[in-house]
């Protein structure tokens, strides 16, 4: 979705931009369908909740980088907020409170979409070495 990257308002230059990039048959359909559906309109958010065109989670993730507050969890984002907050493993699950820890991870204003996104983008791994960095002894001495 190059085309779109940035992009707020659909203009002529947008359409351009679009109509020259290269597309499976499919993915140009859902294309065109999206901007013949709003050819009077020119909100993005309209444009990118068009059947076809992005998939629900994929329409958070769109909103979330535009900078909407946006809660996106899965498996592996369950995982990360697990490890970060030193959740037991019994409630790292799809079917536990893993969203309202998520929702305290993130917290609210500005940057929340940053922070949510920044969430998304950790592994595993990644998390155990921040808590793990976190909690290990400085070397330097406190004056």
């Amino acid at each position: 979705m190059a085309p779109f990257r940035g992009v707020t308002q659909i203009t002529e230059d947008v359409v351009d931009s679009i109509n020259a990039t290269k597309f499976t048959q499919a993915r140009r359909n859902a294309v065109d369908k999206a901007l013949a559906s709003f050819q009077n309109s020119s909100d993005m958010e309209e444009v990118i909740a068009v059947d076809g065109l992005l998939r629900p989670l994929q329409q958070s993730a769109f909103r979330m980088l535009r900078g909407s507050n946006q809660l996106i969890i899965n498996a592996r984002i369950a995982g990360v907020v697990g490890i970060l907050l030193a959740l037991p493993e019994a409630q790292r699950g799809q079917g536990t409170d893993i969203k309202v820890a998520l929702a305290q991870l993130v917290g609210a204003g500005e940057d929340a979409a940053l922070r949510m996104a920044a969430i998304r983008a950790l592994t595993e791994e990644e998390a155990r070495e921040i808590i793990n960095t976190e909690l290990a002894p400085s070397d330097e001495k406190v004056a």
